[in-house]
């Protein structure tokens, strides 16, 4: 008889959650374009990735005040430092792309809006999927050593987002196969799951990578009510490294991300979050350069490994924006003392100010460095090149 129970309640589960995705799905709105809120002179962005079944515009809107979470954030005043982005990605039941191809998809999207180039604090607000597919591209990054990746996204908020997978998707999964539901797919639990188990080892990786400087700073919110009688993804299921306790919210797995204004606790709890992972970000060394012996070297290692794409030579004007191929042209720098910076503009005005024959501006996102020498260099038998007053 008990068998029998849990038998009906098993089944009973399955046809909720069913029925659930079946309802949602007509509501998922045709996809809107990215929402990029763009203000003058600031370097620090806030970015909204939506999961399955929905996109930015449906996912983060309160249906009762019709509050848009990444409006509400645009137009806190507190907040007026931030540029807002919520990108928008094929995410319907009967979308055939995997967690991968929609890695892809978001990388693109960030690149395309210069997100990578023009800001140095990046923190990503994920809903459910979004999270899978933000730590997928993030590590794809990483693999890849992207320029200033490593400093540049400085906090992480997962919402109900499934690191260890989602039971229900484990009870649809015959359906997702027969109807090419990749998403689905990749959303079973992890002890099936060999896809999520990778993943969540390369994140640990990732994330411990940073944990010296602690960036990025990484955090995990979860429901703790039934969506339409089923807990989509408990707790247990949101299990990932992060720098706090996770955070329980009085919500469903839809309404978790919808805040009603700029009052509500979901709203407040991930406002602090980001203002936290800004206030660790500031304080944050990008690197440390020493005196002495071999100390050029150092600098001079640490851009090549950092890939900065080409130098490239003006006049007496040096604009790096990339791989420092022309190091030598920058070579008249005398590196003293030990340097830390949050960005290699940073750093180099200190360098700079040891250096009274270098001029040195950035541009306001910082990525832009211009060097100008108004007097002639000198050139050191060892060929080396340095300002007139400095000793070969």
């Amino acid at each position: 008889m008990v068998r029998g129970r849990r038998f009906y309640l098993l089944v009973a589960g399955v046809v909720c959650l069913l029925a659930g995705f079946l309802f949602l799905t007509p509501h998922v709105a045709p996809q809107e374009p990215d929402v990029f809120v763009k203000r003058k002179g600031t370097d620090k962005i806030v970015v909204f990735v939506h999961g399955i079944l929905g996109d930015a515009q449906g996912t983060f809107t309160n249906e009762t005040t019709q509050a848009y979470w990444p409006r509400l954030v645009a137009e806190d005043p507190d907040m007026d430092s931030f540029d807002i982005l919520a990108i928008n990605y094929d995410a319907a039941l009967t979308s055939k792309m995997s967690i991968e191809q929609i890695a892809t998809v978001v990388r693109t999207t960030l690149e395309d809006h210069r997100v990578f180039d023009d800001y140095n604090e990046i923190y990503f607000v994920c809903h459910s999927m979004g999270g899978l597919v933000v730590k997928r591209m993030l590590i794809d990054l990483w693999q890849a050593r992207s320029a200033f990746l490593e400093q540049q996204v400085s906090g992480i908020v997962f919402i109900s987002t499934p690191a260890k997978g989602a039971n229900g998707a484990n009870y649809l999964e015959l359906l997702a196969r027969l109807g090419g539901v990749r998403p689905l797919v990749d959303l079973r639990t992890y002890d099936v799951n060999t896809y999520l188990q990778i993943l969540e080892n390369q994140w640990k990786d990732y994330v411990d990578r940073g944990r010296r400087d602690r960036v990025p700073r990484v955090f995990v919110a979860y429901e703790t009510q039934p969506t339409h009688g089923y807990l989509v993804v408990p707790q247990l299921y949101t299990e990932t490294p992060q720098d706090d306790r996770a955070y329980p919210v009085t919500a469903d797995h839809l309404s978790i991300v919808k805040p009603a204004d700029r009052n509500s606790r979901v709203y407040d709890w991930v406002k602090h979050r980001i203002e936290e992972a800004s206030e660790a970000h500031a304080a944050v060394p990008f690197k440390e350069w020493g005196s002495g012996p071999g100390a050029w070297e150092r600098l001079d290692s640490l851009i090549r490994q950092f890939s900065l794409p080409t130098a490239r030579r003006d006049g007496f004007n040096l604009k790096i924006s990339g791989d420092a191929s022309a190091i030598n042209d920058v070579g008249r720098l005398s590196v003293m003392g030990t340097y830390r910076a949050a960005t290699w503009a940073d750093m180099f005005d200190h360098i700079v100010a040891a250096n009274t024959c270098i001029h040195f501006t950035a541009s306001s996102s910082r990525r832009e460095l211009r060097f100008s020498s108004p007097d002639a260099a000198k050139q050191c038998p060892t060929g080396r090149t340095v300002c007139p007053s400095a000793a070969c």
